[in-house]
């Protein structure tokens, strides 16, 4: 983009449409399942969009990315069964930002030795506390919690 940037656009997609089943009944419980809505996982498809800032100037070095990821996670929610139930979240779905910097300095010696300061984060959810009304509830089911893909990266 310019002599100490250089800039990269990206749009990652994934889609799993292996199929999921908290149960495999009868017809009948399978129809049964089929009019209160039970038991019916849609295929996972999430996108991440994101934008890498990069370059150095002098002995000076950075690197950044932001990226955002949005979609169906219903591989996810269907994980997130009640103890003692059968069914899982229905309708999780990605909704995370994500971000990581990294400015760095070479110092100028025999060794070259690199200082670097980084953050890195990484949104998500912990949807895990249940309280005394949802847990005497049988009909409660609970939200997945659903936190940013780090995909293939070495993100930590």
């Amino acid at each position: 983009a310019m002599e100490h940037l250089s800039v990269d656009a990206y749009w990652f997609w994934v889609r799993d449409a292996r199929s999921v089943n908290d149960t495999l009944g009868t017809p009948v419980a399978e129809a049964v399942e089929f009019v209160f809505g039970l038991d019916d996982y849609e295929k996972t498809n999430f996108h991440t969009i994101g934008l890498r800032l990069y370059g150095d100037a002098g002995n000076f070095d950075y690197d950044a990315y932001l990226a955002y990821q949005f979609g169906e996670a219903d591989q996810v929610g269907s994980l997130f069964a009640p103890i003692g139930g059968t069914y899982g979240d229905q309708n999780a779905e990605y909704d995370n930002w994500g971000m990581d910097v990294e400015l760095g300095h070479l110092i100028d010696v025999k060794t070259q030795p690199r200082i670097f300061l980084g953050a890195a984060w990484l949104q998500g959810e912990d949807n895990r506390d249940v309280n005394l009304l949802d847990w005497l509830n049988p009909f409660d089911r609970p939200e997945a919690s659903v936190s940013f893909n780090r995909l293939f990266s070495t993100w930590s």
